[in-house]
Order: C-alpha cells, then sequence, then structure tokens
C-alpha cells in the first residue's frame, strides 16, 4: 500500500538523521580542538494569530543530559546587537541583559525551570512586528541542538 511506503521512506530518513546526529556528537571526541557538539532539528510549523492574542511556539527536546540554557531567536530581524534574543534561560533562571525591548514582559516558557523537554514559547499580545521566523536553541553539557520554528 501507498501508506507503508510513506512510512519506510520516513523510518529511513529518521535512521539516516539518526546516523548523522551520531557522527556530529562523536565527532568531539575524535577532534581534541573541537568541543561543542551541534544537534540539528528542524519542524517548520505555520501559526496564524490576530493582533492581541496569545499564542505557544512549540519546541521540546528531550535528553538524559540537563539542560544549561535555552534560547529563542527571530531569525528574520535586523537586531542591534547579534546577540539580542527573544527569551533566554540559563538553568532554570530568566536573563534579560540582551532580550529585545519589545518582548519583555511578553514572553514565557511553559517549563521554566527547563525540567520536562518542554521548551514551548508562549508569546502574549502579538503585534504586527512579531511576524517571522523563530529559532529554539538548546544547549546542553557538551551538545547543542537548534530547532526551527
Amino acid at each position: 500500500p501507498p501508506q507503508s511506503a510513506g512510512i519506510r521512506s520516513g523510518i529511513l530518513r529518521h535512521s539516516l538523521w539518526f546516523l548523522f546526529m551520531l557522527f556530529v556528537c562523536l565527532l568531539p571526541f575524535m577532534r581534541q580542538d573541537l568541543s561543542l557538539c551541534l544537534l540539528l532539528f528542524s519542524d517548520h510549523q505555520v501559526i496564524r494569530a490576530q493582533i492581541g492574542q496569545t499564542v505557544i511556539l512549540p519546541c521540546s527536546y528531550q535528553s538524559h543530559t540537563p539542560v544549561l540554557v535555552l534560547q529563542w531567536n527571530q531569525t528574520n530581524i535586523q537586531a542591534e546587537h547579534e546577540n539580542d534574543y527573544v527569551l533566554l534561560n540559563r538553568e532554570g533562571s530568566l536573563v534579560t541583559d540582551h532580550q529585545l525591548q519589545r518582548f519583555r514582559g511578553r514572553v514565557e516558557l511553559q517549563d521554566p525551570k527547563l525540567e520536562n523537554g518542554n521548551f514551548n514559547l508562549t508569546l502574549k499580545n502579538v503585534a504586527d512586528s512579531d511576524d517571522g521566523t523563530y529559532e529554539c536553541k538548546v544547549y546542553t553539557g557538551g551538545c547543542h541542538a537548534l530547532n526551527h520554528r
């Protein structure tokens, strides 16, 4: 049946992706000068909202390694500083040093302690300027995951 071909294709694609990610994660152990493991996830979703509404931008990552830093960025804007962000949470604490001013007080995490792998971002009072592409970056001990939304 056509459905089983799609399932086989999906399994093959996920298997190849797993092997690639395994290689990337082992790379730091093969090269002494490389100390960062990069995991890339892509799950592009279109989320529609009306001005003034609250929306949830999904991001999840399951690992046995504790999450050290979670960062949300809006990638389609020209930030004043290279390290400006929508939201940054370091070891369960919100960091606002370079948070984009227009997001202050309007964004929060569903799990601010970063304990259960649910890194969904709640964006309140949606504005025209919120239109764009958002990315969720998850930093763990030795690995870094990037999730585009």
